[in-house]
């Protein structure tokens, strides 16, 4: 882990630059910018927080709780997890004209994909060992809730899903034989996945 300190903040739209403090501090053209009182156009304050290393960022003005608080026995938990690649995630998106309590239900658990999803996301979630692709684990934690799916190592992933290279390590071979042992797989493979406030 590594920190940069920067002097400036600057917006590419505009090219107006802020201090480290939010005060602005340069506007290109600034005398085109008649009565400009540069003290009354810093940046919006935000409550900002650091747990294992992620930044956390509360809109409110004043907020309710402290991370510490919302996070909960969560924290105690899910501290000390390694998260590979966390410069490159992947972002999936999509639009359903649906209650959003159907999709938030339909993404959490796996029981459907085998039916749904048999020659894509099916043999991901799905093996020998298990056919219904059962949760590994399952975990409460106050407002906050984990869950473990399992992810079959011996699985050929489909070309072109960037899902699927998410799931497999780099290593993982077209022919479904890792280049490692199986252990290690298993555990790259398991994802907890808490529930968003």
């Amino acid at each position: 882990m590594y920190r940069v300190i920067r002097k400036r903040f600057v917006c590419r739209y505009h090219s107006w630059g802020y201090d480290n403090s939010g005060e602005l501090a340069h506007v290109p053209d600034e005398s085109g910018f008649f009565g400009l009182d540069k003290k009354k156009c810093g940046l919006t304050p935000v409550t900002l927080e650091v747990w294992e290393g992620w930044i956390f960022i509360n809109m409110a003005p004043v907020p309710e709780v402290s991370l510490q608080e919302f996070l909960g026995p969560m924290a105690d938990a899910m501290a000390g997890t390694e998260y590979q690649n966390p410069d490159h995630p992947i972002v999936l998106r999509g639009e359903f004209k649906a209650n959003w309590k159907a999709v938030a239900e339909n993404f959490s658990e796996a029981y459907p994909i085998a039916s749904i999803h048999p020659k894509t996301l099916g043999p991901l979630y799905t093996g020998q060992p298990n056919p219904f692709s059962r949760p590994i684990s399952a975990s409460l934690y106050g407002a906050h809730r984990s869950l473990s799916l399992w992810l079959n190592p011996l699985a050929q992933p489909f070309a072109k899903s960037k899902f699927a290279q998410w799931l497999f390590p780099a290593n993982h071979s077209v022919t479904g034989h890792p280049s490692g042992n199986a252990d290690q797989l298993g555990c790259r493979a398991q994802r907890r996945e808490p529930d968003e406030a």
